[in-house]
């Protein structure tokens, strides 16, 4: 991952994990990623990706954001 992706994938888990704060649900959450995801996939300028590589980030950044949650509830 570059460093790029890393701070990109970071930026998306605070903003993610300030949203659970705010009482948004997991499935709230997902539904308006999968929303902001088929609008930038439909951008004739994106560069061209591996629907496996995208569904593998986002299930790994589900777990995390998942397991975040869990550790501040349990707190």
């Amino acid at each position: 991952m570059s460093q790029e992706e890393f701070e990109t994938t970071q930026a998306i888990s605070t903003v993610c994990f300030d949203l659970v704060r705010q009482g948004y649900s997991l499935d709230e959450i997902k539904s308006g990623l999968g929303n902001v995801m088929s609008v930038v996939g439909n951008d004739n300028d994106s560069k061209l990706v591996d629907a496996q590589d995208v569904l593998a980030e986002y299930k790994r950044a589900m777990k995390e954001l998942s397991d975040q949650v869990v550790f501040y509830r349990d707190k």
